[in-house]
């Protein structure tokens, strides 16, 4: 593989894996950890959600795409982030595939997929204190956000995309060029309730 198509993390080198901050006897309240999709793409003017979800049935999705909500499937999950507008995730399939496979699925509509695999960082931040972190820089209320739930919001003075991926835990997905800006500000927010700090990996 070329040198230049080789992604490097934004985070490489500033991670520092183990607990930190205070140590409450039930443990640390928040986990923090880099997520690495295998592909991410964005797909700009989709279809409305009933023709969506007849041109992308090959995905194996489940249920039906629906504004502020994920649409999930096996290999592939669409996170609505506007009108027309879906990030595909995937940790399965390569992103030179995924977006092949869904400018192809998509070619008879008046959407455009972009390979975004190395324009963004993504950030999980799960734990019983992670919302608490969140509500000190993100206006969204998070105690209202269901599971799957998808949104783009602030947090601090960060554009970020947030997936609520179920009780305790959300994504977070940001420009690269403020991956380490984000981590340190959750890192930071974090301490006081514990924080267990893990190693990059998929989801």
């Amino acid at each position: 593989m070329p040198e230049s198509a080789i992604r490097t993390s934004a985070l490489a080198g500033h991670v520092d894996a183990g607990v930190h901050g205070a140590s409450p006897a039930e443990g640390p309240g928040v986990t923090l950890r880099e997520v690495l999709p295998a592909a991410l793409c964005q797909i700009n003017g989709a279809p409305a959600e009933a023709e969506l979800a007849r041109e992308l049935e090959a995905f194996g999705l489940r249920g039906e795409p629906a504004p502020r909500r994920a649409w999930t499937g096996e290999d592939l999950s669409l996170l609505w982030s506007g009108p027309g507008q879906w990030l595909a995730v995937s940790h399965a399939v390569e992103r030179g595939d995924l977006l092949g496979s869904l400018r192809e699925a998509l070619a008879g509509s008046d959407a455009t997929v972009t390979d975004l695999g190395h324009a963004r960082t993504v950030v999980r931040i799960a734990g019983p204190r992670a919302a608490d972190v969140l509500a000190g820089g993100c206006p969204l209320d998070l105690e209202a956000m269901a599971p799957g739930a998808s949104a783009t919001s602030v947090f601090g003075h960060l554009t970020v995309h947030l997936h609520r991926i179920d009780g305790t835990g959300f994504d977070l997905y940001v420009f690269r060029s403020f991956g380490l800006a984000l981590w340190e500000h959750l890192l930071e927010g974090a301490l006081e309730y514990g924080c267990r700090v893990e190693a990059a990996a998929g989801a």
